[in-house]
């Protein structure tokens, strides 16, 4: 049996793969915010297209590989949710140790 170095490419094991220890273990607060800058026209539209005004809050959890696994919304129909939720799940974040799950809230005007 070989032992694998470094990074391994493909397989969706999750898990059970080496962690690359100069990763940091959770996103920092600022890379959080870059990645849902880059959704957040995104998300807005959707409080437009659904006629939502409020704050609305995203529970979003960060897998280790920077994508979003999961996304859900505490307010709004079952329109808006789904919206908010399918661009959301768009952001990237940085590669880290372990993920991150973040309260982030969104204000619709």
């Amino acid at each position: 049996c070989k032992k694998s170095r470094g990074s391994r490419s493909g397989g969706s094991s999750g898990g059970s793969s080496r962690v690359d220890p100069n990763l940091p273990e959770r996103p920092s607060r600022t890379d959080i915010t870059k990645g849902i800058g880059s959704v957040r026209g995104r998300v807005i539209s959707c409080g437009d297209r659904h006629d939502f005004k409020g704050t609305a809050t995203v529970k979003i959890k960060v897998g280790a590989s920077g994508k979003v696994e999961s996304a859900s919304v505490n307010k709004g129909s079952g329109a808006f949710k789904s919206c908010v939720t399918s661009a959301v799940k768009n952001a990237r974040f940085s590669k880290s140790q372990k993920g991150i799950t973040v309260n982030y809230p969104f204000v619709f005007r």
